[in-house]
Formats: structure tokens, sequence, C-alpha cells
């Protein structure tokens, strides 16, 4: 975000002529989570690169606060779902507001291992 914000819901909508099964079913909102990014260059071709320190098993780790989310498939409707984040983690009684936002998916509606389609996804909220 370019500035503090309280989020209060995200909508997810499934990617257009995809399966409900590829969309996401178990998520992970973080809030402010710290990123480093760095510029790396091959030694071989000299090209520049930008990585950054976000992995996907440590990163949640660093949030401020989290929420989890288990949605099942009759909760989308038109292939739409909207997560309701609680104002106590991700309010203005959880301090300054919201920097950034770190979404995971681990799991979709067709179970482990297959891909996940995500078409759109929106944060509404009011700013800090």
């Amino acid at each position: 975000f370019t500035s503090a914000v309280y989020p209060s819901s995200i909508s997810i909508r499934v990617a257009k002529g995809a399966e409900l099964s590829t969309a996401p079913s178990k998520i992970t909102v973080g809030s402010n989570v710290p990123v480093i990014f760095r510029k790396v260059e091959d030694k071989k071709t000299g090209e520049v690169k930008e990585e950054s320190d976000l992995s996907m098993e440590g990163s949640m780790g660093k949030a401020e606060n989290e929420q989890r989310f288990e949605v099942f498939s009759d909760e989308f409707v038109d292939g739409e779902v909207v997560l309701k984040l609680k104002g106590s983690k991700f309010g203005a009684s959880a301090g300054g507001g919201v920097k950034s936002l770190l979404v995971r998916v681990e799991r979709n509606l067709g179970g482990e291992g297959g891909v996940t389609k995500i078409g759109e996804m929106d944060v509404l909220g009011v700013r800090a």
C-alpha cells in the first residue's frame, strides 16, 4: 500500500473459465511482513536481477498479525468469496495500520497439489 490502511475484507474471484476446484480453500493472511530487496548480478552474463528474502515457509512467521481461513465451495457465489478480516488484528485497535498484506494459499478446493487459479483479488478498507 502507498500509506497505512485498515483493511476490512478481501474478495477473491476465480479465474474466468477455470473450474471451481481450482479456487483457494485454505488461506492465511498476514500483515506488515518486512521484506528486504537486493540486486544480484549474474557473474557469467552480467544480468542484474532483483531478489527478496520472502520464502514460502518463513515469511508468514514474520507477520505482525495473521488470520486463517477455511473456505468451502458453497461459500463461493458466482465464483467469488469475501473474507472478513478481524478488526482486532487488522483494524484501528491493532495499532498504526497495515502497510502490507501477505496472502498465502496453502490448498485449493481440488485438494493438495493442484494448481490454484485466482482471477482477481481486491482488498477493501479505509486509510489509517
